[in-house]
C-alpha cells in the first residue's frame, strides 16, 4: 500500500463519540477522544480511559462530507494499561495501513501524532444557535520526540509503561496512535494517554504528553489475537 495522503488519514484514526438514541436515530452527546483501525485486524484501538463511563460509544467515519457511524463493542481490555481493543462491525470494516510496533524506541526517537483534540470545539463556528458544541472535529496534527522512556507509575494517569514526550496533543487526542515513521506501513509504537502539568517551585507550568508503550503490552495483544501484530 503507498503512503496515503493526509486527506485519507482520518479514514483510520477517527473520534470515538458518546451517542444517545433519540427517535430511532443516533444523537451526537460529545466527543470522548480518538482511535485507530489497525492492519486487518477488524479491531479499533484506543486508550481504555476514552470509553469509561460511556453508554454507547461509535467511532466517526466521513463519506462525502457528511458523518456517519462505525458500530464497535468492547473486545478485550488491560487489567493495568491505559489500552482497549474494540470490535469493528464486520460489515463495516475497512482495511487499515497502520501497523502496531512492538520495538524499543529510546529517548530523541522523533514522533507523529494525529488525533482530534476538543478545543477546536470550543471555536466559535462550531456551536449551534443554541449553544451546543457540534460534531464537527478536526483531525489536528502533532510532531515532537520522546523525551524518556519509564515504567513506573504517575499521579493521574492509568499503568506505568511510558513514553514521555515532547509536547501535549491534547484532550480529545487520548487513544491517537504514536506513530513513528510514514513509511508504509505506519508503524505505532504508543498510544496516547493524556498530560501531565508539572509546577516546580520559581519555574514556569510544564505540560508534557505521555504515550503507552506498545512493546509493554505485546504479550497481552498476542493473546487476545496474533493478528494484532501482524
Amino acid at each position: 500500500m503507498s503512503n496515503p495522503s493526509e486527506q485519507y488519514v482520518r479514514d483510520v484514526i477517527v473520534p470515538i463519540a458518546e451517542v444517545e438514541l433519540q427517535h430511532d436515530e443516533l444523537a451526537y452527546k460529545r466527543l470522548c477522544g480518538t482511535g485507530f483501525v489497525i492492519g486487518r485486524s477488524k479491531y479499533l484501538l484506543t486508550a481504555a480511559h476514552v470509553l469509561e463511563n460511556v453508554e454507547f460509544a461509535v467511532g466517526m467515519k466521513t463519506k462525502e462530507g457528511n458523518w456517519f457511524s462505525i458500530e464497535i463493542e468492547i473486545a478485550a481490555q488491560h487489567p493495568s494499561e491505559d489500552i482497549v481493543i474494540c470490535a469493528i462491525k464486520d460489515d463495516q470494516f475497512f482495511e487499515s495501513w497502520l501497523r502496531l510496533d512492538g520495538n524499543h524506541y529510546h529517548q530523541a526517537c522523533e514522533y507523529h501524532i494525529f488525533g482530534y483534540p476538543d478545543d477546536v470545539l470550543y471555536e466559535a463556528d462550531q456551536r449551534g444557535i443554541d449553544g451546543r458544541i457540534l460534531q464537527r472535529p478536526d483531525l489536528i496534527y502533532t510532531k515532537g520526540y520522546i523525551r524518556r522512556r519509564f515504567s513506573s507509575k504517575l499521579p493521574g494517569l492509568r499503568g506505568q509503561s511510558f513514553f514521555e514526550l515532547s509536547d501535549p496533543a491534547g484532550a480529545g487526542c487520548s487513544g491517537a496512535p504514536l506513530v513513528m515513521g510514514f513509511d508504509t506501513p505506519w508503524r505505532v509504537a504508543g498510544i496516547y494517554v493524556g498530560e501531565r502539568t508539572t509546577e516546580q517551585a520559581g519555574r514556569a507550568l510544564r505540560e508534557r504528553g505521555y504515550a503507552l508503550r506498545i512493546e509493554a503490552v505485546t504479550d497481552w495483544l498476542r493473546a487476545i489475537d496474533p493478528i494484532l501484530l501482524e
